[in-house]
């Protein structure tokens, strides 16, 4: 039996990115109209009770020893820029899973092609023989499969996952607003009785949970489903959350790295970090939607994306370290500049309340490498006072800091009445040559000695 996911002709497929940077959901109604027959917006109806979601039961359904051989269609045209999108979703899964997609042999008889179809879909788990894995080309309207975390969805699914919100315990979780739903659709947000949660928690951050306006009848101000704890986002597709992290790995017999994108731990000592453990309890801003009348400029823009922990070389070819500062072999922190991640997009992340007499010497490295310098963004340092009402700027570089994949540090002296914070913010530069690192961060008495 087969399930064609249809994956995200509603929800993924029918995003675009608008000229600032954020995702766009195109119109649901237009989009589900393209796959009818489809249950959840994106699988098709299977020729029996369908009680599977979240994670599929079966061995059956798994790739053995995590391999999934793949190619892309020789009919699907996808170019340079494309392919390297889906390059990007690949070494996404090498940096945080066991899951290994690899180009396919004589000797494969499973194997996965990537097509450009009419949306988005993939099958649930190995099905035998050739399956595929749509991401389609942009349209004439704009709409497109062409983000790597949409590509991690599908392939996702394609491991063996359905779609978070489905799980049997969501209702503890998130709302469902049935009438703001397109009527007829209501059974794409009907929960599954017999499921595998493999242990882990309910995932607001998973990069398989619906948007709050799928499948709604109005998604400018109708929601469909809401999150019940305030402020949590769903629907994001920039990439896997840690919860995704652990289930993938689960699935698949195998240990979860420490590399992951997040959670953000809680350290004791909030003065020094080396991020090798953890994140030492560094907070990653949230998107928020900010007054435009707001005259400090720092306030006008959300922070768009998160750092990322991991050890080695950052994933993209010609930028970033190639270890981390403290021995080479641990780890450090950076800002993916890969697609989705767009020119003046912001990352920021900031310690927690730090306390100390002064003066004080904050200490840090950094490596601003690029192959071609003049793509590099830049990275600022700020501090934000316990009584402040703005941040301070104390430190910045700009693109052209580093011809070479090396470690330069930072510092600067501050002198606060009672706590403050660290803030970081890269800016992202021009190409996806901008991974900005971070590591060994220190703050200590007395001022900083001179460089």
């Amino acid at each position: 039996m087969r399930f064609l996911l249809l994956l995200l002709s509603v929800v993924s497929a029918a995003l675009a990115v608008t000229p600032d940077g954020e995702l766009e959901a195109w119109d649901y109604s237009r989009a589900e109209q393209m796959n009818p027959e489809c249950m959840e917006g994106d699988i098709v109806k299977p020729s029996s009770q369908f009680v599977e979601r979240n994670a599929r039961n079966g061995e059956q359904w798994h790739w053995p020893g995590a391999r999934i051989p793949y190619e892309l269609s020789d009919f699907a045209g996808f170019d340079a820029y494309e392919q390297e999108v889906m390059r990007t979703a690949r070494v996404n899964y090498e940096r945080y899973t066991c899951i290994r997609w690899v180009p396919v042999t004589a000797n494969d008889q499973d194997y996965v092609s990537f097509i450009n179809g009419g949306g988005c879909y993939s099958y649930v788990g190995r099905q035998g023989g050739v399956q595929e894995i749509s991401l389609m080309r942009p349209d004439a309207s704009g709409a497109s499969c062409m983000l790597p975390a949409i590509g991690m969805h599908e392939m996702m699914h394609c491991s063996g996952f359905y779609h978070e919100q489905s799980r049997p315990d969501r209702d503890n979780y998130v709302t469902i607003y049935w009438d703001n739903i397109i009527p007829g659709y209501e059974g794409n947000f009907d929960v599954c009785t017999d499921c595998s949660t493999l242990g882990a928690a309910y995932d607001y951050g998973s990069v398989m949970h619906y948007s709050s306006d799928s499948f709604s009848k109005n998604a400018s101000y109708l929601p469909t489903i809401l999150p019940k704890q305030v402020g949590a986002e769903i629907g994001q597709r920039r990439g896997f959350s840690w919860i995704d992290v652990f289930k993938l790995n689960t699935y698949y017999g195998c240990p979860v790295p420490q590399n992951v994108p997040g959670p953000i731990d809680q350290n004791q000592n909030p003065n020094v970090c080396n991020f090798d453990t953890d994140f030492c309890g560094w907070i990653q801003d949230y998107k928020v939607v900010l007054d435009p009348n707001v005259p400090d400029p720092f306030l006008q823009y959300a922070d768009q994306y998160d750092f990322f922990r991991i050890n080695g070389t950052t994933p993209s070819a010609n930028t970033g370290p190639n270890g981390d500062h403290t021995s080479g072999n641990g780890r450090y922190i950076y800002t993916e500049a890969s697609y989705p991640a767009a020119q003046g997009d912001r990352f920021r992340i900031r310690t927690p309340m730090i306390t100390g007499t002064d003066p004080m010497c904050v200490s840090f490295y950094y490596s601003m490498y690029a192959a071609n310098p003049s793509l590099m963004g830049a990275l600022s340092v700020f501090t934000l006072g316990a009584n402040d009402t703005k941040p301070t700027t104390r430190w910045s570089r700009f693109n052209g800091q580093q011809s070479t994949p090396s470690w330069s540090q930072g510092s600067f002296t501050v002198s606060i009445n009672g706590g403050f914070q660290v803030l970081f913010e890269v800016t992202r530069g021009s190409d996806y040559q901008g991974d900005i690192a971070i590591d060994d961060f220190a703050v200590t008495a007395g001022a900083c000695k001179q460089l």
